[in-house]
């Protein structure tokens, strides 16, 4: 004799293979503007940062003469 078929909770998973709750046609619209919103601000300040990499790198390492430059080690000693 074998077990009746009972429906194992697995099923009803697989249906349903999202994990967050379902968005309506227009706030899955406004989650996608602040996706590319967010993308976008990513993406500018990425420009930003690499333009101030660039600026410094361009810059002359040269100090006044008779200063040492300032640093973790160049601190005074009695620190």
């Amino acid at each position: 004799m074998t077990a009746p078929d009972t429906p194992s909770r697995s099923t009803t998973r697989d249906k349903d293979k999202t994990d967050g709750p379902r968005l309506s046609p227009a706030a899955e619209a406004a989650r996608q503007e602040r996706l590319a919103a967010e993308a976008e601000a990513l993406r500018a300040n990425l420009r930003r940062r690499k333009a101030q990499a660039r600026a410094r790198a361009e810059m002359p390492s040269v100090s006044p003469e008779g200063e040492k430059p300032s640093g973790p080690d160049n601190r005074p000693e009695n620190h």
